[in-house]
C-alpha cells in the first residue's frame, strides 16, 4: 500500500537519524523537518484534508509520482489529481475490475480454436475503437456446437462477439465521431478456455459495482487548556494565543513610568540608569551628549547597541532603547565626593592597601582632574540595604567599557566586590578607588570586630513595621485623609489589563503631616519586593512597596492611593477596586467571600491567598470607604441600619446577674455609638499593620471602649 494511504489516524513515524534528530513528513519531501509537536499538527492537517475510504485515509501525495499533488487509489493504484474525481473513482472501482496504471491496446490471445491466418488478418486490419480505460466487460460462456474444421469455427466465433469487441475481427469502420463512454470503467477480455467439443460463446455484459459507503472523516482535533487563562482551544492555536494575549508588552516610557537615572558626568553627558524596573539590578551607563562639536547617544549594553544598529539599517534612525529614552526625565546630578589623600593613607596604615595601590589611585585622580571628569561617584538609585554602587572613571575604552566609566558594586552581606574588568575576588584599580570612596563615607563598614553590647546600634530598616504608637498615628491619618468616596468613579472599577497596574508603589506624600511646617520626608525605603495584587483576572506578583519616614517625629507613611485603582491592605496583599466592588455585590447577594475566591480559582486556575486574609482586606476597604445609611435608630444611630428580632433570636440567651461583672466607677453606662463604630473601623484598618488580631489575645478597641 502506498505511503500516502494512512491506515491509522496518526501513523507512526520514526525520528530521523541521518541529517537531524527531528521528524520528516513521508509525503511532503520539499518541507523541512519538524519537532515532534509540530510534526503531529502537520499530520493532523493531512488527515483532516484526506479522503476517508473504508478503514483508510487517502492523503494528497506530493512525491515524485506525478508533477502535481495527487491521490493514490488503494484498489487499483491509479493516481487522480482532483479530489472530486477520486471520490467518483472510488465508488466505481473494485479489485476485480482493475487494470495497471498504464493501459495498453487490447491484444487477442492465441487459442487452438483460432487459425494463424485469421489472427494475422485481424491484427493487421482491425483498429480498436476508442474505449474508456475502465470499461468492464465480462464474458459468460454458453455451450455451442462446433465443426471439426478450424475454418468453420472462426465464423461463429466472429459472429458471437459483442458490438464493442466486434471491430477487433472486422474491417475498420467508416470514420465517425467516437461515442463518449464514461471514464470510470475498464475493459477486461480474459481468454476463452480450450475445449474439444464445445466452444464457449463470448458475450459482453456491462457490470457496474455497487457504490461503496463513503466514510466521513471524524478526526476530532486535540483540545488543550491555556496555561495562563485556562481557555480551552485547539492545540495548534496555543502558541499564537499566548503570543497575542499573554506576551508581556513593554509600556512606553512616560514621566510616570520610566527607569530611574542620575547624571554622573555632566561634561560628557553620561548617566547611570537602572537596568530593569523590578528588583535590584546593577545600573548601566548611557550617554546622551547633544552639545559641542561631537554628538553621541549610546547605551553600553550590547543588546541595546545591536537593536539600535538593526533599526538604523531599517531606516529608523531615531529609535533608541528604554534606557536612553528614560534620560529625558532625569533631573538629578550627583555631587562628586572630593577624595582625600589622608583617607588613602589611613587605608595603607590599616594594611588594606599597599603603597603601589596608593600611588596608582593618586595617578588616576590626577588624570581625572586634568580631563575635568569625576573620578568616582556613588550611584544610589534604589534603597537596598547592604549594597553600594560606584561609577568609576576609566580612560581606556574596551569591550566592557564603551563610554569611559565602569560600575563597581559592593555587597556588604557577602563582603564581595565586583567589577567587569576582572573576575570576582580579583583586585583591580577600580575596586581600590571604590574602597577609597566608601571608606571616606563610612569607615565603620570596614571594621571587622563585633559591636559593643552596651551601645547597640539600630539595625537598618527598623522604622517599619511601625511601633504601636506609630500605628495609632498612621491609622488616624489614613482614616481622616485617605478615605474612599461613597461613589467610586466608574473608570476605576472597569476591567483592566494586568499590565496596566503599577508594580512599584511609592507613597505620594512629600512632607510630614504631623510636624508643624513643611518637613521634607526621607527617601522611599523598600518594604517588600514580593507583594501581590489580587484582581479579577488573576494575581500580579513581584510587586514592590515602599514607605517614607519623617526625620523628626519618625512618623511613617505608606502607599494608600485609591486613585490608582488599588487598595493596599498590609503592604503584601493589594486588592483592585474592581475586586472590592465585586466582593461587595457578592455579599449583598448572599455569596460568601470564600465561595467567590473558590470560583475565581477554578476559573483562572491560580491559587489565591488565604480566605481570611482576603476577607480582612475587604473589611479594610469598607472601613476606609464612606457610606450613606438610609435607615437609622433614634437610640442607636445609623449603625446598624436595622435589626430584626426574628433573625437574631438565636443570639438571645439567659444570663444570671450574679455572673456579670460590675462596671467600673468611671463608666456611667452611656455609649456614643458614632464613636463606637469609628473605633470598629479603625480596628479593621489597624489589622493592615500587624499580623495579630483581637482573637489572638490582644486588646481590642471594643474592649478598651467598653471599660
Amino acid at each position: 500500500m502506498h505511503v500516502s494511504i494512512f491506515t491509522e489516524v496518526r501513523p507512526k513515524v520514526k525520528c530521523c537519524t541521518t541529517c537531524c534528530k527531528q521528524y520528516h513528513c513521508p509525503i511532503c519531501p520539499k518541507l523541512k523537518s519538524f519537532p515532534f509537536p509540530k510534526f503531529e499538527r502537520h499530520l493532523d492537517v493531512h488527515v483532516k484534508n484526506a479522503i476517508a475510504f473504508k478503514d483508510v485515509f487517502l492523503c494528497r501525495c506530493s512525491l515524485q509520482c506525478r508533477d502535481v499533488g495527487h491521490f493514490h487509489c488503494p484498489l487499483c493504484g491509479r493516481t487522480v489529481i482532483r479530489r472530486v474525481d477520486m471520490e467518483v473513482h472510488l465508488k466505481l472501482c473494485s479489485p476485480s475490475s482493475c487494470l495497471p496504471t498504464s493501459a495498453k491496446p487490447i491484444q487477442v490471445i492465441p487459442s487452438p480454436y483460432f487459425s494463424a491466418a485469421s489472427l494475422a488478418s485481424s491484427s493487421s486490419t482491425a483498429a480498436p475503437a476508442p474505449v474508456a480505460p475502465s470499461l468492464s466487460l465480462k464474458k459468460e460462456p454458453s455451450p455451442v456446437a462446433i465443426s471439426p474444421s478450424p475454418k468453420a469455427a472462426s465464423a461463429p466465433l466472429a459472429s458471437s462477439l459483442s458490438p464493442v469487441a466486434a471491430p477487433l475481427a472486422s474491417s475498420p469502420p467508416p470514420k465517425a465521431a467516437p461515442v463518449p463512454v464514461a471514464p470510470s470503467f475498464s475493459l477486461v477480455s480474459p481468454p476463452s478456455p480450450p475445449s474439444t467439443t464445445l466452444l464457449p460463446q463470448v458475450t459482453s455484459t456491462l457490470v457496474i459495482p455497487e457504490p461503496q459507503d463513503m466514510i466521513t472523516p471524524k478526526v476530532r482535533p486535540k483540545m488543550v487548556k491555556c496555561p495562563h487563562c485556562s481557555l480551552i482551544l485547539h492545540q495548534k492555536n496555543v502558541p499564537k494565543h499566548i503570543q497575542r494575549k499573554h506576551t508581556e508588552q513593554k509600556k512606553d516610557v512616560t514621566a510616570q513610568d520610566h527607569l530611574k537615572s542620575v547624571c554622573v558626568d555632566a561634561t560628557n553627558g553620561i548617566y547611570a540608569v537602572k537596568k530593569t524596573k523590578h528588583g535590584f539590578s546593577v545600573p548601566v551607563h548611557a550617554q546622551n551628549k547633544t552639545w559641542g562639536h561631537v554628538h553621541k547617544v549610546e547605551c553600553e549594553l550590547e543588546e541595546c547597541r545591536q537593536s539600535h544598529l538593526t533599526a538604523v539599517r531599517s531606516g529608523l534612525l531615531s529609535k533608541h532603547c528604554e534606557h536612553i529614552r528614560s534620560l529625558q526625565y532625569c533631573t538629578d546630578i550627583t555631587q562628586e565626593e572630593c577624595l582625600q589623600e589622608e583617607t588613602l593613607t589611613a587605608l595603607v596604615k590599616l594594611q588594606l592597601f599597599g603603597e603601589a595601590k596608593k600611588a596608582n589611585c593618586l595617578k588616576r585622580q590626577s588624570h581625572a582632574q586634568a580631563t575635568h571628569v569625576p573620578l568616582c561617584v556613588q550611584v544610589n538609585l534604589q534603597e537596598t540595604q547592604g549594597r553600594f554602587c560606584f561609577s568609576v572613571h576609566e580612560p581606556k575604552l574596551n569591550h566592557y567599557n564603551r563610554l569611559g566609566r565602569l560600575m563597581v558594586t559592593y555587597n556588604q552581606t557577602e563582603n564581595t566586590w565586583r567589577c567587569l574588568c576582572v573576575k570576582p575576588r580579583v583586585p583591580c584599580v577600580h575596586k581600590n578607588i571604590s574602597q577609597w570612596h566608601l571608606f571616606q563615607l563610612d569607615p565603620s563598614i570596614f571594621k571587622t570586630e563585633a559591636a559593643s553590647p552596651s551601645t547597640p546600634e539600630e539595625p537598618p530598616g527598623s522604622a517599619y513595621p511601625p511601633s504601636e504608637q506609630q500605628v495609632k498615628q498612621l491609622v488616624q491619618y489614613l482614616y481622616s485623609h485617605k478615605r474612599l468616596p461613597e461613589t467610586i468613579p466608574e473608570d476605576l472599577t472597569k476591567p483592566r489589563a494586568v499590565t496596566d497596574f503599577l508594580t512599584e508603589l511609592h507613597p505620594k506624600e512629600t512632607t510630614c503631616a504631623v510636624c508643624p511646617g513643611s518637613v521634607q520626608l526621607g527617601h522611599s525605603s523598600n518594604i517588600t519586593q514580593e507583594g501581590k495584587i489580587i484582581t479579577m483576572n488573576g494575581i500580579i506578583e513581584n510587586v514592590s512597596t515602599y514607605y517614607k519616614c519623617c526625620p523628626h517625629c519618625k512618623m511613617v507613611f505608606r502607599y494608600q492611593e485609591w486613585t490608582d485603582g488599588l487598595h493596599n491592605f498590609n503592604d503584601h496583599v493589594m486588592l483592585s477596586l474592581e475586586m472590592c466592588v465585586f466582593l461587595r455585590h457578592s455579599l449583598q447577594n448572599r455569596v460568601s467571600v470564600s465561595e467567590v475566591i473558590s470560583s475565581l480559582e477554578c476559573l483562572r486556575d491560580v491559587t489565591f491567598p488565604l480566605r481570611d486574609t482576603i476577607l480582612h482586606a475587604y473589611c479594610h476597604f469598607e472601613a476606609l470607604t464612606g457610606h450613606d445609611y438610609s435607615v437609622s435608630c433614634v437610640r442607636c444611630g445609623y449603625h446598624p441600619p436595622g435589626v430584626v428580632m426574628d433573625l437574631h433570636k438565636k443570639g438571645v440567651f439567659n444570663l444570671s446577674m450574679g455572673d456579670t461583672e460590675e462596671a467600673s466607677g468611671d463608666n456611667c453606662g452611656k455609649v456614643v455609638f458614632e464613636n463606637f463604630w469609628d473605633l470598629v473601623q479603625q480596628e479593621m484598618i489597624a489589622r493592615g499593620f500587624s499580623p495579630t488580631h483581637p482573637s489572638d489575645g490582644t486588646e481590642s478597641p471594643l474592649e478598651r471602649h467598653s471599660d
